[in-house]
């Protein structure tokens, strides 16, 4: 109300897939087609008179993406790869940008010992088909029993940059972001639950450079876009903590009822010379 905000969004979803399994291989593939188109329009004239600050904002964006899986099994280990080709086609002011996401990798299964099973997958992910960035992911899983189980995961993921955000500084590149949780699982007949933790690591990810931001600035900024004046650099850095919990039960045959939620606090800081340093705390 306050910066008279109109926002009127649609967004049209399409999802095709198909799987095929048998006793010696599991191969799966996705397509997914989405659209969204979204106008706003604010003004923060009527508390600012002197900034007369109105914009309006016009955003069109449609992503395809293909992924697919291939699992089998060679003696007692499993095998699986995947990969996964993403378009995303952006146009903000009439200003159309478009770009390309890949993601390649390989997992295989081990079980060393009777109730634990080792998973190592390591991969690639390129962005714009001129940024290559090394991906690991890897898994121990312990079964306490028939019922429950402990697991321990640790990721280094390839993030992409926002697309309004490439023609507007193509300096910028792609960043990576470490990952590490650690949870409980209970499996009965009646229900499954979820306990864990979890924590993240962003590093280099871009943040507005130019000191002669003011709030005001900043937050209209974040609001409707980046702009061509402002600067942009990556050197920022984030960590994501908290904890996980999911609860799923059967009331009665063929309804199925699933509660879950999350508690995490997000720390992000940009380098000496950027504007300002964020600590925040979310609740969900």
């Amino acid at each position: 109300d306050a910066q008279q905000i109109n926002f009127e969004g649609q967004q049209i979803i399409h999802h095709a897939g198909y799987e095929r399994v048998t006793e010696k291989i599991n191969y799966n593939t996705v397509l997914n087609f989405s659209q969204r188109a979204n106008s706003r329009f604010s003004s923060v004239a009527d508390l600012f008179p002197e900034l007369q600050k109105t914009s309006m904002i016009d955003l069109d964006e449609k992503l395809i993406t293909w992924a697919q899986n291939l699992s089998f099994r060679i003696a007692k280990n499993e095998l699986s790869l995947h990969s996964q080709t993403q378009f995303n086609q952006f146009q903000y002011e009439s200003e159309p940008s478009d770009w390309w996401f890949t993601q390649y990798g390989a997992i295989s299964t081990v079980k060393k010992y009777r109730d634990i099973t080792v998973n190592v997958g390591v991969g690639f992910s390129s962005f714009r088909l001129n940024q290559i960035l090394p991906e690991l992911r890897s898994s121990v899983q312990y079964e306490v029993d028939q019922t429950s189980r402990l697991q321990a995961s640790y990721s280094m993921q390839g993030q992409s940059i926002f697309s309004q955000l490439w023609d507007r500084s193509p300096s910028l590149r792609a960043f990576t972001s470490q990952n590490l949780s650690l949870d409980y699982f209970l499996n009965t007949n009646k229900s499954y639950i979820q306990l864990g933790v979890f924590y993240h690591y962003f590093d280099k990810v871009p943040t507005l450079a130019n000191t002669k931001v003011t709030y005001l600035d900043r937050l209209d900024l974040m609001l409707q876009g980046i702009d061509q004046e402002y600067n942009l650099s990556q050197n920022g850095s984030a960590r994501l903590f908290g904890v996980q919990a999911q609860h799923e039960w059967l009331k009665i045959d063929r309804f199925q009822s699933i509660l879950a939620g999350s508690i995490y606090n997000l720390e992000a800081r940009s380098s000496s010379d950027a504007p300002f340093d964020l600590e925040s705390s979310y609740d969900f």
